[in-house]
C-alpha cells in the first residue's frame, strides 16, 4: 500500500452565500483539497502542515479524522490562529479570496516522509519565507530516498511581491519531477500565454512529466523528450462555483499515476500518449466532478461514478 505525503496550507474557506451575507465555513487550502479526494478514495494520505490549537484548528483536525487522512503531522500552536480565506462567487463560479494569515516560523517533524511513495507540495504556502526550511528539508528527504516530487505552484499574480517569490518558484520547478500548473500560473511568473511556450519554458528544470491545464479549452501533457499530448475539456452544466478544480485535477493525476502501477520515474518515462490521454481525462473528469458541488468536495455519488471511470480506462 502506497503512502503520499502532502505538505500545504490548511484553513478555513468562508464561503460567502450569492444572495445574502450568510458564509459556510469548509476546510480549504489547495494541497488539503487534493489531500481530502485521495482520502476519500481510499488512498493513505499523511498531510504535513501546521494550525492553531483554536476552534477552527480542531475542525479541521475532525474533518481529517472524518476522511481518514493522518494528521500526526499537523502541528498544533497555542499561539498562533488558523488561518482563514473569505471567499466570494462570482456569477460565473469563479472564486476571489480574501486570505488572513498569521506569519509564523515552524519547525516540522518531516521524518515519516520516508515512508511515501510520492510527495506533494505546492501553492503560497511553499514559497512563504518561514516554510523554506521546511519545504527544502522535505525535497532533500524524497529525493534521498528516491520518491517522487511533484509541484504544482498555483500562483496568483498578487502573492509575487517580491524577487524571492520568483527564486523560491524556480527552485521548487528544479526540483520537482512533475510539474503541474495552468497557463495562467505561467502567465503570472513568466507572462507566458502559449501552451508551447510554458512547455519550452519548464524543459529547463528537467522534470520527466509536465502537465499543464488551460481550463475550457483543455489540459496538455508531455513526458522528457517527448510530443504535446491534449486532452479536450469535459463540458460540465450548472457549475456551482470552480474552487477546488485544479485541486482535484491533481488528485485524479496522483490516483492515476498509484493504481496504473507508475509512482517511479522510470516507469512514467515509459508512458505511451494514449496512457498520457487517459491520464489527462481522468484528471478532467476529477476536476469536472468538484464545479458540481460547492468548495472544492466531490458528492459522494460523483466519488462512485468516477471509481468507475476509472476502472473502464
Amino acid at each position: 500500500m502506497h503512502n503520499i505525503a502532502l505538505f500545504g496550507d490548511a484553513l478555513i474557506d468562508l464561503i460567502k452565500d450569492r444572495k445574502s451575507f450568510d458564509f459556510s465555513p469548509v476546510c480549504g487550502g489547495s494541497i488539503f483539497n487534493t489531500a481530502v479526494t485521495l482520502a476519500r478514495l481510499s488512498i493513505n494520505v499523511d498531510f504535513y502542515s501546521y494550525i492553531g490549537n483554536d476552534f477552527w484548528g480542531n475542525f479541521i483536525i475532525e474533518k481529517m479524522r472524518e476522511y481518514k487522512i493522518n494528521s500526526e503531522n499537523v502541528k498544533r500552536i497555542d499561539d498562533y490562529k488558523t488561518a482563514l480565506a473569505f471567499c466570494i462567487i462570482n456569477r460565473d463560479g469563479n472564486a476571489t479570496y480574501d486570505f488572513y494569515r498569521q506569519n509564523s516560523k515552524v519547525k516540522m517533524d518531516i521524518k515519516n516522509i520516508v515512508n511515501s511513495s510520492l510527495f506533494y507540495y505546492g501553492s503560497i504556502f511553499s514559497i512563504l519565507n518561514e516554510n523554506r526550511n521546511n519545504v527544502k528539508k522535505m525535497i532533500n528527504m524524497a529525493k534521498k530516498n528516491n520518491i517522487l516530487i511533484m509541484y504544482d505552484p498555483n500562483i496568483r499574480k498578487k502573492h509575487l511581491n517580491s524577487k524571492k517569490s520568483k527564486k523560491y518558484i524556480y527552485e521548487n520547478f528544479k526540483s520537482s519531477d512533475i510539474i503541474k500548473c495552468s497557463i495562467e500560473d505561467l502567465a503570472n511568473i513568466t507572462n507566458i500565454t502559449k501552451i508551447e511556450d510554458g512547455f519550452n519554458f519548464l524543459s529547463q528544470f528537467k522534470p520527466i512529466l509536465v502537465i499543464i491545464t488551460d481550463g475550457s479549452n483543455g489540459s496538455y501533457a508531455k513526458l522528457r523528450g517527448g510530443n504535446i499530448i491534449k486532452a479536450e475539456a469535459i463540458k460540465i452544466r450548472n457549475i456551482v462555483d470552480t474552487i477546488g478544480a485544479g485541486d482535484n485535477f491533481s488528485a485524479g493525476i496522483i490516483y492515476f499515476l498509484i493504481k496504473k502501477s507508475f509512482l517511479n520515474k522510470e516507469k512514467i518515462l515509459t508512458m505511451n500518449e494514449n496512457i498520457l490521454l487517459n491520464l489527462l481525462y481522468f484528471a478532467n473528469k476529477c476536476a469536472g466532478f468538484s464545479l458540481k458541488s460547492k468548495g472544492a468536495f466531490i458528492l459522494e455519488r460523483d466519488i462512485l461514478k468516477f471509481l468507475r471511470i476509472f476502472n473502464s480506462l
